[in-house]
């Protein structure tokens, strides 16, 4: 065997009696290493200590990196509390009044577009205020049975309503036998209305949105959002999942962030591929292991 790899001995790495690895040596054009196999053995020894510090080191690194991260999200969460208190109030009590003199005919005849104009950007607003919520909210541990199929069909509906007014289309192809055990339901809607609007917003007025649901030969659970719009330029390719991240005027750039803190607290993976055809379009790709589906009797 090992011949047939290009080496002619194996020697094994050990740290306190546990298997770490194997160090394969190539000693062409000198075939025997016999006499010096003690000083292999030590150097092994040396290998196997370094390898184990430098994994305790990395694992250091990245635990120190998550809780400044959650020391980060925390102080985030304090500030966004604060405003949602501040600018919360504030609005809803605006978009009140304009609905109030809507009610009035001559008030609604003559000023009809400026109250739309403010019911909408308190909306907006609103929208901004939560999307700065959630993003700094800590991922919830508590996980059931979700039925995948209902909960998009039922978001999706909502979506292609509110969307078609702006002439944008919302196409679903989804497997009606989807249930994961092991989802949360608002999580996984917040992946689902966030990817939808961040398409729906990209291909523009006339665009189509389609959303697609299924499992795949592994048995992975797939949930696929993709637009006909421009794509994504290489040069911003890396940046579109930093928080805060926008090339819109209105916009808090956390919407792509928020994807993809919710989709690593359900266990799954986010995948882009853009452009998808004719140098146009993006697609993005929510995996989630197999063994997650729920198996449902015919």
């Amino acid at each position: 065997m090992l011949d047939a790899s290009g080496f002619h001995y194996a020697f094994p790495l050990r740290y306190e009696n546990r298997l770490t690895g194997v160090l394969l040596v190539d000693v062409a054009p000198r075939l025997f290493l016999d006499e010096r196999e003690p000083v292999m053995v030590g150097l092994c020894r040396e290998i196997s200590h370094s390898l184990e510090a430098c994994r305790q080191i990395v694992g250091k690194i990245e635990l120190e990196k998550a809780l400044l991260q959650q020391e980060h999200l925390a102080s985030l969460g304090r500030v966004a509390a604060t405003i949602a208190h501040e600018v919360k109030n504030p609005l809803s009590s605006i978009r009140t009044l304009a609905q109030l003199m809507r009610e009035d005919p001559e008030m609604d005849q003559r000023y009809h577009r400026d109250f739309g104009y403010i019911v909408s950007e308190t909306d907006r607003l609103n929208r901004c205020v939560m999307q700065l919520l959630s993003f700094a909210r800590p991922a919830p541990e508590k996980k059931d049975l979700v039925p995948v199929a209902s909960l998009l069909e039922s978001t999706l509906s909502v979506q292609a309503r509110e969307w078609e007014q702006n002439s944008v289309s919302i196409e679903c192809r989804i497997d009606g036998r989807l249930r994961d055990r092991t989802a949360d339901l608002q999580t996984l809607q917040h992946v689902v209305l966030n990817l939808v609007l961040n398409a729906a917003q990209a291909c523009g007025q006339g665009g189509t949105v389609s959303v697609e649901a299924g499992t795949n030969a592994a048995g992975d659970v797939v949930l696929v959002v993709r637009d006909n719009g421009p794509g994504i330029p290489p040069a911003i390719r890396q940046q579109i999942y930093d928080p805060f991240f926008t090339t819109r005027q209105k916009g808090t750039g956390l919407g792509l962030s928020i994807v993809k803190k919710n989709v690593a607290a359900l266990g799954g993976r986010l995948e882009l591929r853009t452009p998808v055809e004719n140098g146009r379009g993006t697609e993005f790709q929510v995996v989630f292991p197999a063994g997650r589906v729920e198996p449902v009797t015919p």
